[in-house]
């Protein structure tokens, strides 16, 4: 089990070294998930700014995207966190390009 406060203060640590990527692969490793990517807004273009693909770990970065491609339009309209347990049963993204 992951002890938030502990995981908290790593995540911090690697910050202060400003170790964006280093970040990212840690906090990786704190889920199950394959992909952990930071992104920055930019009007309608979503610009990578980090990303780790734990089947790929070479890689560093994507292209940019349009932000109506990808989920992250949910966020920036909400201006909050997004999350979807099964994308296919989720009527808010029904439709969507990534549905």
């Amino acid at each position: 089990m992951v002890n938030f406060t502990d995981s908290l203060r790593e995540l911090k640590t690697i910050l202060d070294r400003q170790e964006l990527r280093a970040a990212v692969i840690f906090l990786n490793g704190l889920t199950p998930h394959r992909f952990t990517s930071l992104y920055r807004f930019d009007e309608d273009t979503l610009h990578n700014l980090c990303f780790f693909d734990r089947e790929n770990p070479t890689q560093e970065l994507t292209p940019d995207i349009p932000v109506m491609a990808s989920y992250c339009v949910f966020v920036r309209s909400s201006r909050g966190t997004f999350t979807t347990p099964d994308s296919l049963q989720d009527d808010r993204v029904h439709g969507h390009p990534k549905w």
